[in-house]
Order: structure tokens, then C-alpha cells, then sequence
């Protein structure tokens, strides 16, 4: 996604109703306006999906300018205000990596409106003239070392106490019929360090039930073929592996009816300890508290408050020295898609970095294709992601993936209010949108 030399490429995806009868008003009355963009028309400005804009931006465009009807005059009624949320998010997560956001604009242009049309392509082609010309002058930065609140891993290690009465409340769902199978852990073959998943659908299975503490693997993403293959299902887990569960309900992935979590209370950390400023804190405390069925071992006194501490310590680096931090974590990356495998909020059946029809990135794994496969799966997780911290536990090059999750997640809380719930009619904060939303970078 580097500015190349030479004239500025701008492309222009315009609505058709609005925007682009405005873009032809423009011609027909010879208003004068920069020749670089190219156009592509498209039915609304809520069809317009991100991977197209970074998708032209990773291609070689300088620029790339979205434009639709006024708030109100949507032909389809609300497809500009989806579009709004959408490209704020965007352009955040850009700025976090260390991409210059002017380069991706958005503007309200109606039909009568060919003079402001030729002002905001003049306007929007100075503006990412002005980003090339001073991501050339800042030159290559050195790579900034990775700040150290980010997290680091916690090897799971089993709590012997908190076994027993996992067990025995394992036995007492699947006695009663409450439940036909349980998800939970089990130490590995061979005495190998780290855990292995249990299916159980009897007692006798219960006896290598262990409850882990630490960074387990989070046991959601097969909890949908559990429940298919078996019925109703308990899920053992952390407090945010509960909250992932919910969001499947919410995305109509799962019936909550089908499913009884059951959550692992540990001890609290010490205040101010290194455990205690993981990442992830309150998606546990939220899980535990709101989401859970039952609890075994303490509910947390309190939620804590959210301080994005590991967003901030990336977000203080100058934007030259971002992007060196991220293009070398992200030149790293061998696409083993382990981060995505063990996601479970990533289900979709086809993901776009496998589709070759269109080819959305290229398999070859470099700097430039991960970074742009990595910034569209933020922007999936924003505001679903639930801080299990399974990406960054799995990636094999310890890539900080759960920091750029987070940032989105601080993205749309700070723009459009939307905190961590485990209230499964709570929408997607990008499924959904308000007439109030403030987001000044719409021209």
C-alpha cells in the first residue's frame, strides 16, 4: 500500500442516484476538476465494501474517494448511513497501522450538486497529493520494538481444586438431562505440555475433565457441531470464550436455548501484576457475570474499566514509526490463517483470502497482502470481538493480532457507544447505525 511516484491515481465509487448524476452535472456545465480519478458507479454507497477500497489502495491507488447521497435522500432509504459507520472504522484502522487516512475519503454529493462534485475531487486530489508527498519526505523508519502492554502469553497450567468441582458439576448436567454433551479440556497424550479438547457425552469421560488456567484454548469454535451432533451442549470456559457463544446466538449461529455455559471463576490477579493488565480483563468479567449459567469457582467482585493500554502504547508511536511496526510484524506472517482457524467468530464458509474469483490478496505471503488481509479481519471483529486472545495465543511469528482487534473494538465504543454485553439483541454495532452519528471526515 506504498504511494507510488508519478501522477496521483484516484478512484472514485460513486451512488448512482446522487453522487454520479452529480459527477455528469459537473461535465455537462465544464466545471474544472483534477482528471486523475477514475469512476465506478455503483448501486448505493451502503454496497460499498471496504475490501474494494483497500483492495484499490493495496493495487497502487493514491486515493480512493467514496460518495452518496445526502443523509436523508438515500434512494434506498439508509445505505449512506451504513456506509458512514463503516468507512469511520476503516479509516481508524488505518491510521492505527500508520496509513494515511486522507487517502481514503468520503463525501455527500447530490444530483444538483456538480459544483461541490468538481470541488471535492480538487480538494480530496490536493489532500493525498499532500500524504505522498510527506510519507516520501518522512523516508523508511526503523521498526519501533513491540511495547510491553500488549500481553504476553500465560501457558495453561490445571488448577486442581477448581477440577473436582468442575467435575462434579459436569456430572451433575449430564445426570439430569440438562445437557447430551460438554466441551471442555483435557490434559494431552503422553504428558505433553498444553491441552486437548473433550467431547464428553458420559460420566466416564468426566474423569479427564480438567480446569485450566491461563491461556487454554478457547473451545466455541465447536460448539456448533456439537450441538448439531449431539443437542444441547455445555461449554466450559473463561469468562470471554463464554461471550464468543454469544455472539454466535446473536448472529443466529446458535439457539440459546441449545447451550449452557459454564464458566471458570480463578482466583482474581494481584492488582497491578503483570496478569492483571493482560488484555481481555473485562470481556472476562463481563463473561462471567452476565454471560454465564453457572460458574465454577468466584465471580468477579467487579467489571474493571477498560484502559486500551496495549492500543495506546502503539497509538503514541508517530504514524511514520506505526507503520514500520506493523509492516515488519506483518512481514512475518506466513498465512497459515492459524489466527482465523481458531477464531470463532470467523465461520463464513468461503473467507475472502481464499476466494480466487475474484482474488481479493494474493496467496504469496508478503508484508503488503498480510497487512491487507489483517486490516480486513479487524474490521470484521469490530465490535465481536470478544479479547479471548486465541489469535495471538496461535500465531506461530507471536504477531500482536489481538492489539489491532482491540482497536477496533476501541473504535466503535468511542464513535458509536457500543461497550461490551452479553445481551444477545444487542446488534453488531456495523449491522446497525444512528441518525446522530458524529463522524467528521465526510466531506
Amino acid at each position: 500500500m506504498s504511494l507510488q511516484p508519478g501522477p496521483i491515481k484516484l478512484i472514485g465509487f460513486l451512488c448512482n442516484w446522487c453522487s454520479y448524476a452529480g459527477a455528469d452535472l459537473a461535465g455537462v456545465s465544464r466545471f474544472q476538476y483534477d482528471a486523475s480519478i477514475r469512476i465506478v458507479r455503483l448501486p448505493c454507497s451502503g454496497r460499498m465494501d471496504p475490501l474494494l477500497a483497500l483492495k484499490a489502495l493495496q493495487d497502487g491507488a493514491d486515493g480512493v474517494l467514496i460518495s452518496g447521497c445526502h443523509p436523508g435522500d438515500c434512494h434506498y432509504s439508509d445505505g449512506n448511513y451504513f456506509a458512514r459507520r463503516r468507512f469511520a472504522v476503516v479509516r481508524s484502522l488505518m491510521e492505527f497501522v500508520g496509513l494515511d487516512p486522507r487517502r481514503l475519503q468520503m463525501s455527500w454529493v447530490s444530483a444538483s450538486e456538480g459544483k461541490k462534485w468538481a470541488e471535492v475531487v480538487n480538494e480530496v486530489a490536493g489532500a493525498v497529493t499532500a500524504a505522498r508527498d510527506e510519507a516520501r519526505a518522512a523516508g523508511q523508519t526503523a521498526a519501533a520494538p513491540l511495547p510491553a502492554a500488549s500481553g504476553d502469553r500465560v501457558p495453561p497450567r490445571e488448577d486442581p481444586e477448581l477440577t473436582a468441582a468442575l467435575r462434579q458439576t459436569a456430572r451433575d448436567l449430564l445426570a439430569t438431562g440438562r445437557v447430551q454433551a460438554l466441551l471442555g479440556h483435557r490434559r494431552r497424550p503422553g504428558g505433553r505440555p498444553g491441552t486437548a479438547l473433550l467431547v464428553a457425552t458420559g460420566p466416564e469421560a468426566l474423569e479427564e475433565l480438567v480446569a485450566f488456567q491461563g491461556d487454554a484454548p478457547n473451545l466455541a469454535c465447536h460448539l456448533k457441531s456439537t450441538v448439531e451432533r449431539h443437542g444441547t451442549t455445555a461449554l466450559v470456559g473463561k469468562g470471554s470464550d463464554l461471550l464468543t457463544a454469544i455472539n454466535l446466538v446473536r448472529e443466529n449461529q446458535l439457539q440459546r436455548q441449545s447451550i449452557v455455559l459454564v464458566g471458570l471463576g480463578f482466583p482474581e490477579p494481584a492488582a497491578g501484576g503483570s496478569e492483571s493488565l493482560r488484555p481481555g480483563r473485562v470481556q472476562e468479567a463481563v463473561g462471567l457475570t452476565q454471560a454465564a449459567d453457572l460458574v465454577v469457582g468466584a465471580r468477579p467482585a467487579a467489571v474493571p474499566d477498560e484502559t486500551f493500554a496495549d492500543v495506546a502504547a502503539i497509538d503514541a508511536l508517530p504514524r511514520p514509526a506505526r507503520y514500520a511496526f506493523w509492516r515488519e510484524q506483518f512481514g512475518s506472517c506466513l498465512r497459515c490463517y492459524a489466527c482465523r482457524s481458531a477464531c470463532p467468530s470467523c465461520y463464513c464458509k468461503t473467507c475472502f483470502a481464499d476466494s480466487r474469483r475474484p482474488a481479493w490478496t494474493s496467496p504469496a505471503p508478503s508484508a503488503e497482502s498480510s497487512l491487507y488481509f489483517h486490516l480486513i479481519r479487524a474490521y470484521h471483529l469490530a465490535g465481536r470481538c470478544a479479547g479471548c486472545r486465541e489469535c495471538q495465543r496461535v500465531c506461530p511469528m507471536q504477531i500482536p493480532l489481538l492489539t489491532l482487534a482491540r482497536k477496533a473494538s476501541q473504535v466503535v465504543q468511542e464513535l458509536f457507544g457500543h461497550r461490551v454485553s452479553a445481551d444477545p439483541q444487542v446488534k453488531n454495532p456495523l449491522a446497525a447505525f444512528a441518525m446522530d452519528d458524529q463522524v467528521d471526515f465526510i466531506r
